[in-house]
């Protein structure tokens, strides 16, 4: 889901390995890291959304693949077909996961996720989105990311309030991945360095919330690596 940490762990999992091309040189005016999303799938992931009658904050049942957009995630795989270890991120991708697994059968997720709250939160900050409107939109995707959990489990983590438990789950991600920027502890410590604290503004307190969305946190939660 958008404003849960993507940024941060993909920025980690580039330091320590990950080949993510130019995307973590490229600023971005709203977030002080970056986003670190290739632009030209962005920008392919919005327009297919469209062309299914949504967008990401409207997401629509995602289904077959128009030719346009196949064709421009197969020459985005095809210009990474030399790199032996490479990666990208969207939060759109869960909303179009499906065409990228037909694509790539041995794609190996990560998943991320944060308190419904601070989401919220965070969306009502940088889009001006009510907050039971971002609510609504964390839960979509985040049942479909535990959809595709219990499908085929990968590593899940929670960016949560802690600071300290985050920087834990992020070196139990790179221990559990194998990557070869982690293999001793000053690549560990140098791919760590990605997470900052500070930027983070919201944390998941004093937003009520429903039953279903709570239940969907801690099964999120249950489901996560548990950092000591």
């Amino acid at each position: 889901m958008h404003r849960s940490g993507t940024s941060l762990v993909i920025s980690c999992l580039g330091r320590a390995g990950v080949d993510l091309g130019s995307v973590l040189d490229q600023p971005h005016p709203l977030h002080g890291q970056g986003v670190h999303e290739p632009p030209a799938l962005a920008l392919m992931h919005e327009d297919l959304l469209a062309c299914h009658g949504g967008s990401w904050h409207d997401p629509p049942e995602v289904g077959q693949w128009p030719p346009l957009h196949r064709a421009v995630r197969d020459l985005f795989i095809e210009s990474r077909r030399d790199r032996s270890l490479w990666g990208f991120k969207d939060p759109r991708l869960l909303l179009c996961f499906e065409g990228w697994r037909q694509a790539l059968p041995t794609l190996e997720p990560v998943g991320v996720f944060r308190h419904p709250a601070a989401v919220a939160r965070s969306l009502l900050e940088r889009n001006g989105m009510a907050l039971d409107k971002g609510v609504a939109l964390w839960s979509h995707y985040n049942q479909r990311l535990l959809q595709l959990h219990r499908q085929r489990p990968f590593p899940l983590l929670e960016f949560e309030a802690d600071a300290a438990r985050v920087r834990k789950g992020l070196a139990q991600l790179l221990q559990q991945l194998e990557l070869p920027g982690a293999a001793s502890q000053q690549q560990a410590d140098h791919a760590l360095n990605a997470f900052e604290p500070q930027l983070r503004r919201h944390n998941g307190a004093r937003l009520a919330l429903a039953a279903p969305v709570l239940d969907l946190y801690e099964e999120l939660r249950c489901r996560a690596l548990s950092p000591t």
